[in-house]
């Protein structure tokens, strides 16, 4: 009966049930499926990979490396006016670049 039902044989089954032989069951094409329940509330996993990274300078202080204070800031800019045109502008000037770069 099985196999006369899956192949589409709808005149075997139909001279099978008058046979006496029960009929199949009807099975629900969305029997196996489940329905996914979405919850709102848990927030989405961040990819680490697509953040942005964030760079800051360290200096070496008791074997671990800290991030500068402000205080500490001013006083490499200070000391280091060539490098200091880097951290104050976003735009950075290429020519002054390859010079300091000779």
């Amino acid at each position: 009966m099985a196999f006369a039902k899956r192949h589409h044989k709808n005149a075997i089954v139909d001279l099978l049930v008058q046979a006496g032989v029960p009929a199949p069951a009807e099975k629900s094409k969305n029997s196996k499926k489940q329905v996914a329940v979405v919850n709102e509330d848990r927030p989405k996993p961040v990819n680490e990979k697509m953040q942005p990274k964030r760079y800051r300078l360290t200096i070496l202080k008791d074997g671990a490396y800290l991030p500068m204070s402000e205080e500490e800031l001013e006083n490499f800019l200070a000391s280091n006016p060539d490098f200091s045109q880097y951290f104050i502008n976003d735009q950075v000037d290429e020519e002054a670049v390859q010079k300091h770069l000779e």
